[in-house]
């Protein structure tokens, strides 16, 4: 049988997500056993993520997303994410590296009002920082301030 082959192009995708608007574009192209995402970009009015890559026999993917505002995509969490990020090699042992960051975030009564993360996997071998500044976590008996962490992680 012959393989699939062809290209998808999302010319205008809208819709609605949650009360905010939804919007999108980009282009997938698929055959020879590969599928190669061009430019995949969804945003709704203060957030956008943008994936691009390929994958064939190995992976090679790129994110990037700047969500100034998660009340938009989640009900309950309020605040700023930022980061970017890569997938690539073989599925059964990927190489993965990115840098998240992260403002003002709130999920009910719990904050933090800054972290960092930074992440790599590369040959198996796990190299991570996150720092994380005010964590004030509160329920309806108590609260508790956390004023800083630094975590180093490798293996």
């Amino acid at each position: 049988a012959d393989a699939v082959t062809g290209n998808l192009v999302i010319q205008e995708l809208t819709g609605q997500l949650e009360a905010y608007p939804l919007a999108g574009q980009g282009s997938l192209k698929f055959g020879e056993g590969a599928i190669e995402i061009n430019q995949l970009q969804l945003h709704t009015q203060n957030n956008e993520l943008l994936l691009s890559g390929v994958y064939a026999d190995e992976l090679d993917f790129s994110w990037e997303l700047n969500a100034n505002s998660l009340e938009e995509i989640f009900n309950d969490i309020s605040g700023e994410l930022i980061g970017t990020g890569n997938l690539t090699g073989d599925v059964s042992s990927l190489d993965i590296g990115g840098q998240l960051s992260g403002r003002n975030l709130a999920y009910k009564e719990s904050t933090i009002d800054q972290f960092n993360l930074s992440f790599a996997r590369i040959s198996g071998q796990i190299q991570s920082q996150l720092d994380i500044y005010s964590l004030v976590y509160s329920d309806s008996s108590r609260s508790e301030k956390l004023s800083a962490l630094n975590l180093l992680v490798f293996k």
